[in-house]
């Protein structure tokens, strides 16, 4: 086949800036259509790749780790007073309310207005008479006995002289002695409870008159029955025994009590204690003089670093008891009581039953490696964390010793600074992209 005819290879426009015009025109085009085609490729390898998950992350530290056990409790004044109605009688109204201070020895509690004894009938007079006629003769009896054990002693002393010369002139053994000297213990030992009995018959005796006396002078004419219906001998004032505030008024209107009725309660509201009941599990690791903090009582330090005061173990109660819990399950529990430690002005904000935390502290070191225990999950019997290295969760088997609520003692497995995973979820895997929600606030 001939060649082509040169004209057709050698067309060009006469104008050389209209070819240059259509050479810029297609290469705008091309960019065009290359820019178009790359950002369909770079979508479509964006759709298929992986995404990251989002996680919680926080950062293996070494600080204060503090092993605790902790329950609620309240407060306890250590010394409380209940007084009572000494006799029956009409108790007068009482002015004093739960706060007011008192003194020992000048605050009047209660006015209290004894009943008038009532005649008795000749029968009962006459058991009342035949019981002083026992108090004499049991007196002159213990008395009797009194003059028997102080003849023994005298014996008994002459008795241990003789031996005491004997012995010392090698005449008698010292067994003989040491029989004389148990002897004469015996008999003085004889003479104080001869001398004891004697007291407690002395007070039987003017128990007895005292009643029958007591009886005797009641009025029995027409004339002083109206003073029969007034108390005898006046009125009985009860002062305060210390020095504290009211807690309770039990009784406050005028009315007829019976012995031993509580009136009131009073305490030293300075002087408290703090009570705990911890599970019987947690309170056989507790020890008296442990360490222990009080929180959740209400006080602050700031907005967002709630108070914490500091107290001392005392006593843990040998005998534990049985509560029910808000679920319904029966727990066995335990006091645990502690003691205040320092002047913390915010001690003095607390009263009698208020509401606390009681967290003992069972172990505590400064400087050691911990990990969140969120992190923490079981792998194969044994315990591993999601460490983030370069945008991906890498699990790593880790060994845990001593553990708080919210921190675990790292021994192997991590290194300081180091980011992992809190409370990695079923979506979390080992090579997976992650990326962190948000800073864990510890």
């Amino acid at each position: 086949m001939p060649p082509p005819p040169k004209c057709l290879l050698t067309i060009a426009p006469a104008d050389p800036m209209i070819a240059t015009a259509r050479a810029m025109r297609v290469s705008g085009k091309t960019w065009v259509w290359t820019a178009v085609a790359i950002g369909a490729i770079a979508a479509l390898v964006w759709a298929f790749l992986e995404s990251p998950l989002l996680v919680d992350v926080a950062e293996v530290r070494r600080g204060l780790l503090r092993v605790t056990v902790t329950d609620d409790g309240r407060t306890r004044v250590r010394e409380r007073y209940t007084v009572c109605a000494p006799v029956h009688g009409r108790l007068v109204r009482t002015t004093l309310d739960p706060g007011d201070p008192v003194q020992r020895g000048e605050t009047v509690l209660a006015v209290f207005a004894p009943s008038a004894p009532q005649p008795l009938d000749p029968r009962s007079r006459e058991q009342a008479e035949a019981q002083l006629g026992q108090a004499r003769a049991n007196l002159r009896q213990t008395r009797a006995l009194l003059e028997q054990t102080e003849a023994d002693v005298k014996l008994t002393t002459s008795e241990c002289e003789r031996v005491r010369k004997l012995v010392a002139e090698n005449i008698a053994s010292t067994e003989l002695l040491d029989r004389a000297q148990h002897d004469q213990a015996r008999a003085e030992a004889a003479r104080r409870g001869a001398e004891f009995a004697v007291a407690v018959a002395e007070f039987g005796q003017r128990l007895a008159q005292a009643n029958l006396v007591e009886l005797q002078q009641l009025p029995t004419d027409d004339t002083h029955r109206e003073a029969n219906r007034k108390p005898s001998g006046g009125t009985l004032v009860l002062h305060a025994p210390i020095q504290g505030t009211v807690l309770r008024v039990f009784e406050e209107s005028e009315r007829d009590v019976a012995p031993g009725t509580p009136l009131l309660e009073i305490g030293d509201v300075s002087r408290i204690e703090l009570v705990a009941d911890f599970l019987s599990q947690d309170a056989v690791k507790v020890r008296p003089k442990m360490r222990a903090f009080v929180r959740g009582f209400g006080g602050e330090h700031g907005p967002d670093r709630p108070a914490t005061l500091e107290a001392r173990v005392r006593l843990v109660e040998p005998s534990g008891f049985t509560k029910v819990s808000a679920l319904g399950v029966e727990e066995q529990r335990v006091n645990v009581i502690a003691d205040p430690v320092g002047d913390d002005p915010q001690w003095r904000q607390l009263g009698d039953g208020f509401r606390i935390e009681l967290s003992v502290e069972l172990w505590s070191a400064e400087d050691v490696l911990q990990v969140p225990t969120g992190a923490l999950f079981k792998a194969g019997g044994a315990w591993a964390v999601y460490a983030v290295s370069d945008g991906r969760a890498q699990r790593r088997q880790v060994k845990i010793g001593r553990r708080s609520g919210l921190e675990a003692e790292v021994l192997e497995g991590l290194e300081p600074g180091t980011p992992v995973v809190l409370y990695p979820s079923e979506l979390v895997q080992d090579g997976g992209r992650v990326a962190p929600r948000r800073a864990a606030v510890r």
